[in-house]
C-alpha cells in the first residue's frame, strides 16, 4: 500500500472559481464524501497535492468537493482528470470495499480461523470484480474474487486480509 492513502475516484470536471471539484467515485468509495477532510489529488505528469477539503457531498452523479482556500483557482483548474485518494488513519480498521484490490498486494490473507492461507502478490483488475491472487506458503498461486462474499475485513495495522470460506471461489494452479 502506498502509505496512509487510498483510492477514492477520479476528477470529473472542475469549477475553478469555486474550487470544486466533480469526482466519479471508485465503486468501493461511494458513501463516503461526507468523511473527507483531506485529499492528495495526483494530476497528470505526476504532480501530486495534498489539500483541505472545506465541504464535501454526494450527488446521483458523484461527488461535489469543495477544496479549501491554501488551493490556488490555477491548480484546480488543473486537476481534471487527476486521481484522488483520502487519508487513512494506520489504526483504522477498512471495509473491503473501501480500498482498491490493488492496494491490498503485500498482506497477509488469514481465514476466519486466523490461520495462514498466503500473500496478496498481485491483482487482476475485471470489469465485474478484481481478482487477487494470492502465493500459499506452498508456492502454489490461487485467484481469489474480491468480492464481499469472500473478504471479511482488512486489518491495515497488522496488514491481513480476513477471508471467510473461499472454497467455492478459488481457482488453484494445483492439477
Amino acid at each position: 500500500m502506498a502509505g496512509a492513502w487510498s483510492r477514492i475516484g477520479v476528477v470529473r470536471s472542475v469549477n475553478p472559481a469555486k474550487r470544486e471539484l466533480r469526482i466519479d467515485p471508485a465503486r468501493a468509495s461511494a458513501n463516503r464524501a461526507e468523511q473527507l477532510k483531506r485529499v492528495r489529488v495526483a494530476v497528470c505528469g505526476g504532480e501530486t497535492m495534498v489539500c483541505t477539503v472545506d465541504a464535501a457531498k454526494s450527488n446521483g452523479d458523484g461527488w461535489i468537493v469543495t477544496l479549501g482556500s491554501g488551493v490556488s483557482r490555477d491548480a484546480v483548474a488543473n486537476m481534471k482528470g487527476a486521481t484522488v485518494d483520502t487519508e487513512r488513519r494506520r489504526t483504522e480498521s477498512v471495509a473491503p470495499a473501501e480500498l482498491d484490490a490493488a492496494d491490498w498486494i503485500g498482506l497477509n490473507v488469514v481465514g476466519a480461523d486466523r490461520a495462514r492461507i498466503g500473500v496478496i502478490t498481485g491483482c487482476i483488475e475485471s470489469p465485474a470484480h478484481d481478482i487477487l491472487e494470492i502465493e500459499t506458503p506452498d508456492g502454489r498461486q490461487v485467484l481469489l474474487p474480491a468480492i464481499e462474499q469472500t473478504v471479511e475485513s482488512i486489518d491495515l495495522e497488522t496488514r491481513t486480509v480476513t477471508v471467510g470460506d473461499i472454497a467455492p471461489h478459488v481457482i488453484s494452479d494445483a492439477h
